[in-house]
């Protein structure tokens, strides 16, 4: 071959590489971030009957089209959740530093209002402890007045910043809201509700189960006393909590369930009593099982009367539930719950993305002693509630109220 071929054979593929290599190495640091965080899920996550071969390049994709056209970090922690919600799987999901604090922290923006959809209407059933809505006179009862193009979720109102109108025993008022961070104190209540214990229990994280408080809180019980639990709107937690607060009704070490992995070689443990989140997290990547076993208490509570869920009770709630249910044959009223039970792991993926992001990975699911399994199907109740709005103008819980009276109604009886 002539020496000028051999030279111009060289000078076109120097041109080629220099044309091509920036786009190759291009695309190759585009494989961060999204889809970095996509291989950890895939390395990572109990199976969800999805081929994840499939999703995993599918996700390739979809990160090198989202990382070329933005670079901004909020935008692309939005593009990697659609793209993880993808599985269908609960506790699956990117947070960013001020969304896992204010879930830990039990911290957000908020004017501190539950509510929910009663007949078509927008109801104010709470009014949370030192927030906006109490200070500006927000009450139970109160009605949403909207127009008719108008519409607003519960999850909106309490964020909602501007006037807001409402009615009040057929009055309309009009009240100005902002949001303003506000503390949830979720520590376990007992209160009476017409001569019934009411414990209500809004969340599982592990510094509302310090045994000093849970002594304190159960100390105002009798051993006559009629309970009612409340676990709706909890959102779970610590696994240990839920053994605790348990243990105070199922008094004698008792299997109530399995959190169990992708494999099982016959590696069972169980969980001791501590409530530390890394040791629970070493316990389960050391076994392929691990038996929820309950403690043993020297003093034992009644067994509860009936137990209230609803569509916003959680993981932890949800089992824990379940096992009052199965053991001690607790009815569950209120609506089903949100089925959201597979065991998440939470992982600081900052060195993937650059700056403090967290990300939840479901590594283990549940399953009852009965071989029932939560995800996806949530835990019924025995006897469905619809919210009375008349209830709440009066002050009450009408959930809480409608159970209190059948109970008195079968005393009676």
């Amino acid at each position: 071959m002539p020496t000028q071929i051999i030279l111009k054979v060289i000078v076109s593929i120097g041109l080629i590489l220099l044309v091509f290599f920036p786009l190759v190495e291009k695309y190759r640091t585009l494989d961060n971030h999204i889809y970095k965080t996509c291989h950890f899920v895939y390395e990572r996550i109990v199976p969800v009957g999805k081929d994840m071969n499939e999703w995993l390049r599918d996700c390739r994709i979809h990160s090198r089209k989202a990382m070329e056209k933005t670079s901004d970090i909020k935008k692309l922690l939005a593009i990697g959740n659609d793209v993880l919600s993808q599985l269908k799987v609960s506790h699956l999901e990117l947070f960013s530093q001020e969304e896992s604090e204010a879930i830990w922290t039990d911290t957000d923006f908020e004017n501190g209002i539950d509510s929910q959809f009663i007949d078509g209407e927008l109801i104010v059933t709470r009014i949370m402890a030192n927030s906006e809505a109490l200070k500006k006179g927000l009450q139970r009862g109160d009605r949403v007045v909207l127009e008719k193009h108008e519409s607003l979720s519960p999850y909106e109102l309490n964020r909602w910043k501007g006037k807001l109108k409402i009615e009040r025993r057929k009055k309309i008022l009009v009240v100005e809201l902002e949001p303003k961070k506000l503390l949830s104190n979720r520590d376990i209540s007992v209160t009476e509700v017409q001569g019934v214990k009411l414990i209500t229990v809004e969340s599982f994280k592990s510094q509302y189960f310090s045994q000093e408080k849970l002594s304190e809180m159960f100390s105002k019980i009798k051993p006559t006393d009629k309970i009612v639990i409340d676990f709706r709107g909890n959102n779970g937690g610590n696994f240990v909590a839920g053994l605790r607060f348990l243990s105070h009704f199922v008094c004698e070490p008792t299997v109530v369930g399995y959190m169990k992995k992708n494999k099982d070689l016959g590696q069972t443990g169980y969980f001791e009593n501590n409530m530390d989140d890394e040791y629970q997290i070493d316990v389960l990547n050391t076994f392929d099982s691990v038996t929820l076993r309950t403690y043993p208490q020297k003093k034992c509570l009644p067994k509860p009367t009936a137990l209230l869920l609803d569509a916003h009770s959680k993981s932890t709630a949800e089992w824990v539930a379940l096992a009052f249910r199965d053991k001690l044959q607790t009815p569950i009223q209120g609506a089903t719950s949100s089925g959201e039970l597979l065991v998440g792991i939470w992982y600081d993926v900052s060195n993937i993305w650059g700056q403090v992001v967290k990300l939840s990975i479901p590594e283990a699911y549940y399953e009852s002693i009965y071989g029932y399994q939560v995800e996806g199907r949530g835990v019924t109740a025995d006897v469905t509630l619809y919210p009375r709005r008349v209830d709440f103008e009066s002050g009450y819980d009408s959930e809480v109220l409608q159970v209190v009276q059948s109970i008195a109604s079968k005393t009676i009886h």
